[in-house]
Formats: C-alpha cells, structure tokens, sequence
C-alpha cells in the first residue's frame, strides 16, 4: 500500500492510495480541530463499567445513533462510517473512547437492570419492556455470545489504551517523533485501529439489542451471522502490530533519554557547581524520582534521601556483586577503625552488563545484593535495579569500571578528585581522605602529595596488616617476611634462619606472608604446616595475606600512575621487586630490623640465594660485630651474588588483564634480578577454591 505522512500542528493527517478505499473513506472522515480532550479519565470510567457494569454518562446523541442503528439492520459498517463522520472533529484515541464510552451506556444499563431485577420492581418492570428476561431464561444459549462480547471488550479496552499511550507520547516527543520512528506507517495502523474498535463496539451493540429481543427476525440474524469472532482477529493483529510500534518508540524514547543523560553526567562532573547535589540529583535519579539510601551504621538499616550527602566528600563505592570477601572485611576494617568519618561512602552495585548497558536483576541476585548491603556499615543505594543505564555507562566508560571495586573521590561541588581511590585506602587507610579544612583536600596533587613525606620502609610494608609484627618493629626486633608456595624450601629456609640468629645473637622474628593471588585452600594448607612444624608466626588469616599483597600492588599502581620507573625510581623499584617475588615459581624472604626508617635497611632476595647466603654465614659472621648484621649481610650479598643461570626459577611478573580496572601497564619492564628487559606474555586464568 502505498502511504504518504503529512503533518497538521501536532496531529497527523495521512493520505492513503486508492488501492485502499476503505482507509481512504476514514481518514476523510478525520479533521481533528484540536480541542483538549480528556480521554485516560473517560477511559478509565468506561473501563470500570466493563468490569462492574456501573452506568456513566456520556454524549447523549453519540448513544442515541449507537441504539438507533443498532436497531436498523446489521450494516455494522455503515454504522461505524457514520459514527466516524460524527466523531470528524476528534482525534483518533479520542474518537475511540468517545465511541466505547457510547456503548458502555446501553452496555451498562442492560447490567444494572439484569442485576437488580429481583430486588427493585422498577427494574424488574423495565427488564420486562427490554426482555431482559429472554437472556436470563435462555442462558445456555446466550451465555456463549455473551462470553465472546466480554472476551472482545477487553480486546478493546487493550487496544485503545496502547493507541492512548502512542499518541500520549507523540504529543510530548513532536520534535523527535519523526526521527525515532516511521509515523506513515502508525498513523496507518491507527486509523485502521481505530475503525475497528468502532466498528466491535457496534457489532456488540447489535448483538445485545438482539439478544435483548428487539425483534425475533434480528434476533435470529445475530445468531446466524455472529460477526465477532472475525472482529476478535482483527482487533487481534491490530493490536500486535501498535503494541510492537509503541515498544519500539518507547524503546528509542528511553535510548535518547540515557543518551542526554549520559552527556548531561560528562557535563556536570567536568563543570565546576556550586554543590555537589546538582551532580548527585541527576546520577542518583530514576525515571520518576530519586533513589533512595539505606544507613548502614544504624541497625534498623532506616532509609534516607540522597540529602544526607549535602555538602559532604562522598566516596562511591562502585561494584558487582562478585565482591571478594577479603575486600569487603578488610575495608570494614578500615573504615570502623577511622576515628572520625569526614566523608561519607556511598555502596553502588552494578551487575553484568550488555554492550548497550541494560539491567537485569533476577530474585537471586537481589538477595545476593540485600546479603552484602547488610554486612556494610556505610550507606547503600536501596533499590539497585533503579540504577539508570546512563550511570551504568558512564561508570564503565569514563571512571572504567570493570571487573574489580573502584572507589571514586567526589567533593563537596561535585568535581570528580580521584576516578579510583582504592589503591589509596589500601596503601594509607581513610587517612588519604582526610579533610581536616572541610572543602580544602588537603593532598590537592593527589598521589604525588602523598607519596613525599613516606619512608619506605618495614612499618609502611606492613602497616596494621597484623599488630603483633607492628608490635615487633617497636621493640626493634629483626623481622623476616617470606613467603611462596615451595614447602621444602619454607622448612628448610625458617631452621637455616633460626640457626644463623642464634649463632648471630639476634632476636629474629619470621612471618608467613603467603603468595600473591594464591588460592585461599591452598594457603591454608601451608599455613596449617606451618603452624603444626612451629615453624615461624604466620598471618592468621587469607583475608590479611590478601590484604598485604593488595598493598603492595596498590603501591605499584599509584607509583605508575606517578609515572615512576623502576630502573631509576629506588621505591618504584623495591615495590616491583615484591610483585615479582608474589608472583614468581619459588621462596623469597625479606629481612629487616625494626625501627629501621630507609629503604637501605631492608634486604629483599630470592629464595635460594637468601638460603645460599644463610648457609655460609660461618664466610662473613666476622663482619657482624663491627658491621651489625644487616650491613654484614648486604656485603656478602652483594659479593657474592650470582649470575642469571637458566637453571634457576624465573621471574614473573603478573598485571590485572584490561577487563578489570584499566592500569596504564609500562611498555617495558626490567628484571630487577637480572636488569634484561622481560619477556612479555598473555596469561588466561579461571581460579576454583573446591572443597
């Protein structure tokens, strides 16, 4: 069929080919003067007397035509032509209503009088003058007929509401419309739509006048050429072609909007605002409204609105539901432990996402949700599924969230100070987010401020990773650190070391520090060899081995962020050194002795050069008294160190892939036990814990 669309104001006019007369003759009928016309409330009116037969009232002489012509034949599409030229002013949703409302008059009055004939004599008397009585004798004959007119009524009632709603939604979106979607082709469905809603409401009309027993010859017609099963099949398909072009411009509707969304989120976070709620009111928004918050620090968990972050510095915690355990307990830890909050954390889940960042929460996935925001004392968004797709999106594409927790600095006027704090409160606590001048960051260069006035040293390495080596470090003990995944070598490493202290005369201290992304059952094994050898003190849990070595990775990251290298930045050097030895095959150890404050009184080497140097401490145990034991240690070391030899481990270097939270990886790594730059290789990995 050939369609052309043109356009009267706000309302559509379409001109069809006259390979289809019948369209043609409609659309005639259609010039719409454009008076307001509240059609959803006289929708729901006739709604409500489909569904309990209660009478309203309507255009008297639109119920008059229906009766009349009801009465005059069949001609159901004469009558519906009729109607529609005396509907000529309204549009077309109007036009429909107007002409259910019309039939649900005489609809609703047969029920009432059906209803109540035995309880009111006057309606019993004008049942009598309609032969109401006919139906209720002859129910069994009736009640087919009378079960396919409810079954097409909600047939009608579905299909003007879909042709409301379209209509709703073009009059709101008139600049877009015609961008979205192809409206020759709906206006079409409409008008066809809109015909055969009159032309069923008509067919009923005469079906109830007949089986009211206007005349017996009428009667019988309506049973011979029952009309409304072929009228079902048209509403039918009628339907299904509107409902698909509504789900598609809503569909194109909600894609604009996530897309100015979108760009008004890159907007506001890259503009300076006088607060922070101008920035918050739209990431924290849903389609009609705002989300709202559930306190985590009060044990009703009470809810709250997004107000409470007024004015505050606000780190949001972004993250899937796959939440690691260890993190979660060690940042609770954390943030319980701050001896004052000058900020506020905000949880934000975000689950799997498609390439067009849809959401889809399941039941499992909600309890999943509710289980962790029940562990976490700090706020978290109430209901998740009401995170729009724009946040979703630009999580994932400016702040590069992915597979890891990000938590991102936003001060109190909504600028973006940091995309991904993390590392920062791995290294330094919630004391990187001091703001002891409220607006004013005290670390307004960010890392690099933080970073000045830090030793590297002992205390630092561990922090409160466990309180009994801080212990140990204030009472100036010798402290070894080793780890790895070889346990021959760990118990022959720890009895040369006990030995070489007690001929030394020094008070050593060793602990088990595990290795880097180890699996939890794994190290428990060790850890419980350990233990059950006496071997050395261990860090009692995986979650404070996980801890340790996620320090360390935070410091290799916040120092390449800075852009240091390790062939000439002696930190950056000492930091990767350690991310090798946590990934590397073999033992490792690092000895130094408490209260120690320079990089230069920490000894890292490898396992079996560490336990080479310890076996031949009868070479260079002279130098310990004049020397001290640290410094008479390093000579040895460094005299007689050994060449690279292929016989020995390698050294390996692992970084998280580029689906986990993007690092700017360096183009070029040295070996800090060789100095040849490293070989570079991809690595898959899928890590199980089976019981």
């Amino acid at each position: 069929m050939a369609k052309q669309l043109t356009t009267t104001g706000n309302r559509f006019k379409l001109t069809i080919s006259d390979e289809n007369v019948t369209l043609r003759k409609i659309q005639e009928t259609h010039s719409p003067d454009g008076r307001v016309f509240d059609v959803k409330t006289l929708l729901q009116v006739v709604e409500d007397i489909f569904n309990r037969a209660e009478v309203t009232s309507t255009d008297d002489t639109l119920v008059l035509r229906f009766s009349c012509k009801c009465h005059d034949g069949v001609d159901t599409h004469a009558t519906t032509m009729s109607v529609l030229k005396m509907l000529t002013s309204y549009s077309w949703e109007a036009k429909m209503v107007l002409a259910l409302a019309a039939f649900a008059v005489s609809y609703g009055e047969f029920w009432l009088v059906a209803q109540f004939q035995t309880s009111s004599q006057l309606a019993k008397s004008v049942g009598v003058l309609k032969q109401v009585h006919f139906i209720l004798e002859k129910s069994n004959i009736s009640k087919p007929q009378f079960d396919e007119i409810k079954s097409l009524l909600k047939d009608l009632l579905a299909i003007t509401k879909c042709v409301v709603e379209f209509m709703d939604l073009s009059s709101r979106y008139t600049t877009t419309t015609t961008d979205l979607l192809d409206m020759s082709t709906v206006v079409s469905h409409i008008a066809t739509a809109t015909y055969w809603t009159i032309r069923s409401a008509v067919a009923c009309a005469f079906q109830i006048a007949s089986l009211m027993g206007i005349d017996h010859e009428h009667r019988v017609g309506a049973m011979e050429g029952w009309e409304l099963p072929h009228l079902a099949r048209k509403i039918s398909n009628e339907h299904n072609q509107l409902s698909f072009h509504l789900n598609t411009f809503n569909k194109r509707i909600d894609e604009k909007k996530q897309k100015d969304m979108y760009e008004l989120l890159v907007e506001l976070f890259k503009t300076p605002q006088l607060e922070n709620m101008t920035v918050f009111k739209v990431f924290f928004s849903t389609r009609d409204g705002l989300i709202k918050l559930l306190d985590g620090s009060d044990a009703r968990k009470i809810r709250v609105n997004i107000e409470v972050l007024r004015a505050k510095h606000v780190l949001l915690l972004i993250s899937n539901l796959e939440f690691p355990n260890d993190e979660l307990v060690i940042l609770e830890h954390i943030y319980t432990q701050s001896k004052q909050h000058q900020y506020e954390i905000v949880w934000v889940p975000i689950i799997r996402q498609d390439d067009n960042y849809s959401i889809s929460w399941s039941d499992m996935e909600l309890k999943l949700f509710q289980q962790f925001r029940g562990k976490m004392p700090w706020y978290s968004v109430e209901d998740p599924s009401l995170i729009q797709r724009a946040v979703v999106r630009y999580t994932r594409e400016v702040w590069h969230f992915g597979k890891n927790p990000i938590l991102v600095v936003v001060d109190t006027k909504g600028k973006v100070t940091c995309p991904n704090a993390l590392h920062r409160m791995w290294i330094w606590g919630f004391n990187a987010f001091s703001f002891p001048n409220g607006d004013h960051d005290p670390f307004p260069n960010g890392d690099h401020d933080l970073w000045i006035n830090q030793p590297w040293n002992l205390e630092f390495l561990v922090a409160d990773v466990d309180p009994t080596i801080s212990s140990w470090i204030t009472q100036g003990k010798y402290i070894c650190l080793y780890g790895g995944d070889d346990m021959d070598w760990i118990k022959q490493f720890t009895t040369t070391a006990r030995d070489v202290a007690q001929k030394a005369g020094i008070s050593l201290e060793m602990v088990y520090v595990g290795k880097r992304n180890s699996k939890e059952k794994f190290l428990r094994t060790i850890i419980a060899t350990i233990n059950d050898g006496k071997l050395s003190h261990f860090l009692p849990e995986p979650s404070s081995i996980w801890y340790f070595w996620v320090r360390i990775e935070s410091m290799w990251h916040s120092q390449n962020q800075l852009e240091k290298s390790a062939d000439i930045d002696p930190v950056m050097h000492e930091i990767e050194k350690m991310m090798i030895f946590g990934s590397s095959e073999g033992g490792w150890a690092l000895l130094s002795k408490g209260g120690a404050s320079a990089a230069e009184e920490m000894i890292t080497e490898k396992g079996f050069f560490i336990q080479h140097c310890f076996s031949k401490y009868e070479m260079w145990k002279d130098n310990v008294e004049p020397l001290g034991f640290m410094e008479a240690l390093r000579i040895f070391i460094q005299q007689n160190r050994l060449p690279p030899s292929p016989l020995r481990n390698c050294s390996i270097l692992l970084f998280p892939g580029p689906g986990t939270n993007s690092y700017r990886l360096p183009n070029k790594v040295e070996c800090t036990d060789c100095g040849h730059d490293m070989e570079k290789f991809i690595m898959y990995r899928c890590c199980h814990d089976y019981l």
